[in-house]
């Protein structure tokens, strides 16, 4: 992690810059020995998957990829790692719509301005998204904000609605946003948009088709990965016996859906498809359409179950990954400039133990819990000790009632300036409604890093 010496706010890059181009030149040659995989080696395997995607077959492939919708500028990190460390070593990129996820990728989301504090709003959109798989979503246009956003922010506003409305001819909500965030790119950095590959699209690659048979018709498959998830048991729930690492995305109007699939189950009807879960998508972009993958903090953490799983399954190494995450934040600090004194949490706390100076507890309550933990349970001792305990804090909240009123009415204020103050620190707005100066400068010290 860094940040620099002038306040910039923390960059992740892991490992560092030179270390992912090292990894990245060393990846090939490794490669080049003849790994077999599936009765041919695994750069047949690769040369044949990346022509099917219409990826470039001459040089390294740096990939990254995240749900759709217009993410925020720590999602937007990967992006400008992968350009800038194909920019230095002359490799292509890639970038994969996780299509089979069911987030709301049409919610645009803005700080709006209510009794003079930030409110977090988010732009119209019609039709209004109810859930389901974005690659069976259907695309949406933007209204103009019911809620007038903080100021400096309706010219990006009115940029995000028009990129995203002149994509409604996409086939699906998940590709409207790909391509909108696509152009964004283009238009406020510069940068040469990757070729967008929907995540259901790898599992249609003969190599997938191949690994999902041998999947099934083997049980160290389903136990390697559930071995694989013991490191991490809270990324992912174990496959059931006989369950596929797969989704089923059914149509349905206006609901389409995701559905688990089992060895044996129907194809999908029509107009629906396969798509990978997590873990699958990673290990086929890893293991035979990219050369370096690019996660964000999350995925570098849940991605060495994918490495377990398939280092115990089928005993390879996948392509290197690096990990790439920023902060930045909107200038809205000014908004809430109130100092939070007292919490609730810090309310509440005073309110038991009226004569607490610090962290812990006063050193009469001390002595009244441990009369009460001293006494055998269930006893009159006990129960006489626990008395002496209300006694005494309703003696001391009488005694100190001034204080605890003013630190009630703190308390309050704090509440109310909490979700002001949450909106305000907030990392997570879409990144272009960030200035080009901000946004032009996480570029440059992303290639610094590189370079």
């Amino acid at each position: 992690m860094t940040g620099g010496a002038d306040g910039a706010e923390p960059l992740v890059i892991e490992p560092s810059g030179p270390a992912i181009v090292a990894s990245l030149r060393a990846a090939g040659p490794e490669l080049a020995r003849g790994t077999l995989v599936f009765g041919r080696t695994l750069a047949d395997w690769r040369h044949e998957s990346r022509a099917f995607l219409g990826l470039p077959v001459d040089r390294p492939i740096v990939a990254t990829g995240h749900q759709a919708g217009l993410w925020h500028a720590g999602i937007l990190a990967k992006w400008l790692l992968a350009d800038a460390v194909a920019r230095s070593t002359g490799a292509a990129t890639a970038a994969i719509t996780v299509d089979q996820d069911t987030n709301d990728a049409g919610a645009i989301a803005y700080p709006s301005l209510v009794d003079g504090r930030p409110r977090r709003a988010t732009l119209p959109t019609l039709p209004s998204r109810r859930g389901g798989p974005t690659g069976l979503a259907r695309t949406v246009r933007v209204a103009p904000p019911d809620e007038p956003p903080s100021a400096g922010l309706d010219a990006p506003l009115a940029a995000i609605a028009a990129a995203v409305n002149a994509r409604a001819g996409q086939a699906n909500l998940a590709a409207q946003m790909a391509a909108a965030n696509d152009d964004l790119l283009q238009r406020r950095l510069g940068l040469s948009p990757p070729p967008s590959i929907p995540a259901s699209r790898l599992v249609e690659l003969p190599f997938a088709r191949e690994l999902l048979a041998r999947f099934a018709a083997d049980p160290r498959a389903n136990a390697s990965y559930v071995e694989a998830l013991a490191a991490d048991p809270r990324a992912a729930r174990p496959l059931a016996p006989g369950e596929l690492p797969l989704w089923r995305l059914v149509p349905g109007d206006p609901h389409p859906r995701r559905e688990p699939v089992r060895v044996g189950d129907a194809p999908p009807p029509a107009g629906g498809r396969l798509a990978p879960r997590a873990f699958l998508l990673t290990a086929i972009s890893r293991l035979v359409a990219c050369d370096l993958f690019i996660h964000g903090t999350g995925g570098g953490r849940y991605e060495r179950v994918t490495e377990e799983w398939i280092g115990r399954w089928l005993g390879l190494r996948l392509a290197p990954m690096a990990v790439a995450s920023a902060t930045l934040r909107l200038p809205l600090g000014h908004l809430v400039a109130d100092r939070v004194e007292v919490t609730p949490a810090e309310f509440r706390r005073r309110s038991f133990d009226p004569d607490a100076t610090g962290a812990g507890p006063s050193e009469a309550l001390r002595d009244l819990l441990s009369a009460i933990d001293a006494a055998p349970r269930r006893s009159a001792t006990r129960r006489a000790a626990y008395r002496a305990l209300i006694a005494h804090r309703e003696l001391r909240r009488t005694a100190v009632a001034d204080e605890l009123a003013r630190l009630a009415t703190e308390a309050e204020r704090t509440r109310s300036l909490a979700a002001a103050i949450e909106v305000a620190r907030s990392r997570t707005w879409p990144w272009p409604l960030h200035d080009d100066a901000r946004l032009s400068s996480l570029a440059n010290r992303i290639r610094g890093t590189i370079e």
